[in-house]
């Protein structure tokens, strides 16, 4: 499901790690280096916001692990689509359940594009549109005001915006009454 493959862990170690590829010649990376720079990490490790590694209850480290390869260090068109798709899946779960949340999106972004100010816009616009709809937890991050000059943790905001939006439809749509009354033998 496209919420689950939602970034809410970006660092600014993974921005570094990307700097740092990024200012090596591509003949002098190594091939493993060549294959982060340009596909991303399959696997990464979780780290809590203090840079402290997280691990699960039996010890192990907690590891991201997909099919995707995620570049974290910078936001591109794969980060758009995600984001998009989550976009409109959520309009249409909202739209379907009678909320005005109806989105304009594109998901077919690709490595050569480049946003506009008005895409960037509708893109900040679409989300600050689909936080509105419902009311959130008081942890729901702010949606950011633009995309220029953006940070990893307003990235991070974006689909934790997303992931919480989610959680609110699944919070409703689970406590609506299914036999038409409140309680047994209602007239």
């Amino acid at each position: 499901m496209i919420i689950d493959e939602l970034v809410i862990w970006r660092t600014a170690a993974h921005v570094q790690r990307r700097i740092q590829l990024g200012s090596i010649a591509w003949q002098d990376m190594t091939p493993a280096e060549q294959d982060e720079f340009y596909n991303g990490v399959y696997d990464e490790q979780l780290f809590d916001v203090t840079g402290e590694p997280l691990f699960d209850i039996s010890g192990e480290p907690l590891i991201v692990a997909g099919n995707t390869p995620r570049r974290l260090g910078a936001y591109d068109y794969a980060d758009l689509n995600r984001v998009e798709s989550a976009v409109a899946y959520l309009s249409t779960l909202l739209v379907t359940l009678g909320y005005d949340a109806s989105c304009v999106t594109k998901a077919d972004w690709v490595e050569s594009d480049i946003p506009t100010p008005a895409e960037y816009a509708r893109y900040i616009g679409n989300i600050a549109r689909l936080r509105a709809v419902l009311e959130l937890s008081a942890t729901t991050p702010t949606t950011p005001a633009t995309m220029r000059y953006l940070t990893y943790g307003a990235a991070n905001d974006i689909e934790q915006i997303l992931r919480d939006v989610y959680q609110a439809i699944r919070r409703m749509t689970t406590s609506f009454f299914y036999s038409g009354e409140i309680y047994a033998g209602e007239v």
